[in-house]
């Protein structure tokens, strides 16, 4: 079998699935109301790639009896040929039979593959579906135009299907949307979120309901690689496995998908007792210890690391807003202002390369010249007053300097797509250099945090998302 593991050993019950038990009620009570009559036309399933959306679906169905008929988007059909109905048009046609017959028999050529995988392995939805069926739409037409033709066309078909009558057997629709949230100079345009595909109206219409899926826990997801490699065992023979750490920093990312299958490229490496220190365990094992890590995980957990190799936004924050500074090193010596600025040397320098920091950010830019200002406030205090004004002024040139630098995040059709991408790299990154150095050359050394006005000695050291990255996604669905 040449599948890859995510689909070969992808969960065939429930209690194998990895997301919590509450999501899973929650889509179930909305199917079972929408197959009793009540008014649910459409459900939104939205969140992250890899949280087991679409899995869950298809399990939840197969146990309710429900067949699945999933909605393909065309290969190879030319929108301007005559011979064939364009994308649009299949999908409307796709969605409007759904309404009015009791089978849904679709020229397969184009429009759609109803999937016998889970829902029928063993025959056991034969004469038990009842003719219950739901619509499953995983593919959508191109959101990046919002006066898209295509796009208006999709939501006009599902605008048409909310409010046409059901028959004597409702035919729910069920959207998998795997949202794309980008921060970044052209969030707006970049990102693809239930809201852009949708629109107000429709995400607004009281027949459409909408469930979000978060990152699964790292404990669920731990077992759920524990699953895979067990299943996958008894097919191979292999008997030893990667160890627990090497698990837990699969498990991090929230995303089964990736999970399974980075630990499938690195099981590709011959399991002996050298390469891996876990044996494969088919029995629930006794608590015990953990094993050493053997060189090859080592070398894995490196591996992994260097493709994630980020500090996260607030590791990278700390690194500045805390301003340590240690001895430069011996022999070399820092050049430093005239004589009549003496308030401008400095003895030590940071202990961190900033052009290393702007590649390990985990962030765009933007965003976290944003979370710098955020909180760079609580670290000026100084023993004086003048000293404190010195550090808050000193810093606010910095983020000036870098705000004139920055190519402003929603200047459509201005100067966010003047120039050309490589000038707008390096605009961004002269914006970083301006906020980070001004902000270190401005803070003291070493810095005392304070709590702002009304808060406890706990909130000193509390971090904040810069709360115009928070709500960008509020502030588009408003407008």
């Amino acid at each position: 079998d040449d599948r890859p593991w995510v689909e070969q050993y992808a969960p065939t019950d429930l209690p194998e699935l990895a997301v919590h038990k509450r999501k899973v009620a929650d889509v179930r009570q909305w199917l079972e109301g929408a197959f009793s009559g009540k008014r649910r036309k459409i459900l939104v399933l939205k969140g992250c790639a890899g949280t087991g959306k679409t899995t869950a679906v298809h399990l939840i169905a197969r146990g309710m009896g429900v067949k699945v008929s999933e909605w393909h988007n065309p290969i190879g059909v030319d929108s301007s040929s005559d011979a064939h109905p364009s994308t649009a048009a299949l999908f409307e046609d796709f969605i409007s039979r759904a309404g009015r017959l009791t089978g849904l028999q679709l020229r397969p050529d184009y429009t759609t593959r109803i999937p016998d995988s889970e829902s029928n392995k063993d025959g056991d939805l034969e004469g038990l579906t009842n003719g219950k069926r739901l619509l499953l739409v995983e593919e959508f037409p191109n959101t990046f135009s919002r006066t898209s033709i295509t796009l208006q066309s999709f939501r006009s078909t599902l605008s048409q299907y909310v409010s046409s009558t059901s028959g004597n057997e409702p035919v729910p629709i069920v959207m998998i949307i795997s949202e794309t949230l980008l921060s970044t100079n052209t969030a707006a345009a970049d990102s693809f979120t239930a809201h852009r595909l949708l629109g107000p109206e429709l995400m607004n219409n009281p027949l459409i309901n909408t469930i979000e899926f978060n990152p699964v826990a790292p404990t669920i997801l731990i077992k759920a690689l524990e699953t895979v490699v067990v299943k996958e065992a008894r097919k191979s023979g292999r008997r030893r496995t990667p160890g627990p750490a090497v698990l837990k920093r699969l498990a991090e990312t929230g995303d089964v998908r990736s999970a399974v299958s980075a630990l499938e490229f690195l099981c590709l490496r011959e399991g002996n007792d050298d390469t891996w220190s876990s044996k494969v365990q088919f029995t629930k094992p006794k608590k015990k210890s953990e094993p050493p890590m053997t060189e090859a995980e080592k070398e894995a957990l490196k591996l992994i690391s260097n493709r994630e190799s980020s500090l996260g936004i607030f590791h990278a924050v700390g690194r500045v807003i805390y301003n340590n500074r240690i001895d430069p090193p011996v022999g070399q010596e820092l050049p430093q202002p005239p004589a009549w600025q003496p308030h401008n040397r400095r003895n030590k320098i940071p202990d961190y390369d900033i052009n290393t920091l702007v590649d390990e950010l985990g962030t765009d830019i933007s965003t976290y010249i944003a979370a710098l200002h955020e909180n760079y406030l609580q670290s000026c205090s100084s023993g004086r007053c003048e000293d404190t004004l010195d550090s808050l002024t000193g810093c606010a040139e910095g983020f000036s300097d870098a705000d004139l630098l920055s190519i402003d995040r929603f200047a459509f059709g201005t100067r966010a797509f003047s120039g050309s991408a490589l000038d707008s790299l390096r605009q961004d990154e002269m914006s970083f250099q301006a906020a980070v150095r001004g902000t270190i050359f401005g803070l003291p050394s070493p810095v005392h945090r304070i709590a702002l006005p009304g808060g406890s000695k706990v909130d000193a050291h509390r971090m904040r998302y810069p709360t115009s990255s928070r709500l960008w996604k509020a502030r588009e669905e408003a407008e």
